[in-house]
């Protein structure tokens, strides 16, 4: 005997369903650094999408890649166990002076063509799938080819409790 349940079909919640999609500025040609990081602090995103001056988007400002390439020589980082934990003075001001360097420079210098995409329509388990096979916790959601925002690991946690009806207890 087919119950109800059985007999319809099971949605599978799409990236369009997530009421949390994030809005965000875009970066774009000579935008300031220090515009681009508010941006990202404003929407909460680790990353924005950097549009040329048609609008496509070719690219991603990465709060990371800003911080890390800019302040952080690249030995330091493959050593970065062996640092001692007290501020060395001589390292402090030095990264404070790269700080102010990175501000005042042009986003264009730091764009990266590694981004990940997706549309409205695509399954939430293939969105999930493709940030794991990108190593990344978010990616652009694109309307035909127009940005319309962002999702990362927090909207899609978020939406699959909504979908389950998840409480405190």
């Amino acid at each position: 005997m087919m119950t109800q349940d059985d007999s319809t079909e099971t949605q599978c919640p799409l990236v369009r369903d997530c009421s949390k999609l994030i809005s965000s500025q875009v970066a774009r040609p000579g935008m300031s650094v220090d515009t681009a990081i508010l941006y990202c602090l404003k929407a909460g995103l680790p990353g924005i999408p950097f549009c040329n001056e048609q609008g496509d988007v070719v690219g991603k400002v990465s709060l990371k890649h800003l911080l890390i390439t800019s302040c952080v020589p690249k030995d330091m980082s493959n050593y970065a166990h062996l640092i001692a934990d007290k501020a060395i003075p001589e390292q402090a001001a030095l990264t404070l002076r790269k700080l102010n360097n990175l501000i005042d420079s042009s986003v264009d210098t730091y764009v990266l063509s590694d981004f990940v995409v997706t549309n409205p329509d695509t399954p939430l388990y293939k969105a999930l799938a493709l940030m794991d096979k990108y190593k990344t916790s978010y990616f652009f959601v694109l309307d035909q080819g127009h940005y319309i925002g962002s999702l990362d690991m927090h909207c899609l946690a978020q939406h699959m409790v909504d979908i389950l009806g998840i409480q405190a207890k």
